[in-house]
């Protein structure tokens, strides 16, 4: 009985061994795929970060005021051009509605073409009236465009902003 016994023993521990076996090959072989993943993500990180920096270079090195607002108008990204063209400091657009930059007189017009636009998820140019933190005002050429999701719908709104009130002020003296 105790030779059955060990016997027995035996085989359960073989049988044991093999089960082991074959989850430590199982388990060396989701590592071996997680570490696949993992290298993959850091690549796909790595191109992200220069994707992003090329973005940001290229943003801050245009003389172009850019202004990048969520969907309802709130700007959630600027560039130093901005700041200048508008007197802003560091910070304090973040959060501020659009139309608060937007000479008060234009503001029914610029809510018409925004909404007009958005709807219809095309962009748009307009020389416009803007105002700066100071509340001096003046004529900027304005191009903005609708970034959109995966399923077309517009998520962003991207505003480039061109000083012309000199241009403005030699066509009023042309006339």
């Amino acid at each position: 009985e105790i030779i059955a016994y060990e016997k027995n023993i035996k085989e359960l521990n073989r049988t044991l061994e093999r089960k082991v076996k074959a989850q430590t090959k199982e388990l060396k072989k989701q590592n071996q795929k997680l570490l696949r993943e993992i290298e993959e993500r850091k690549k796909a990180e790595k191109k992200l970060r220069e994707s992003e920096s090329l973005y940001k270079s290229f943003l801050n090195g245009t003389s172009d005021g850019v202004l990048i607002s969520d969907i309802e108008g709130y700007i959630t990204y600027y560039n130093e051009s901005a700041l200048k063209l508008l007197r802003y400091k560091e910070g304090e657009l973040l959060g501020k509605h659009v139309f608060h930059l937007v000479a008060k007189d234009e503001i029914p017009h610029v809510r018409d073409i925004y909404f007009q636009s958005k709807e219809e998820g095309k962009s748009f140019r307009e020389e416009l009236l803007l105002r700066r933190k100071d509340d001096t005002t003046f004529f900027a050429d304005i191009s903005a465009d609708f970034i959109k999701d995966d399923n077309g719908r517009p998520v962003l709104v991207t505003l480039f902003a061109k000083d012309i009130t000199e241009k403005k002020e030699k066509e009023k003296r042309f006339r």
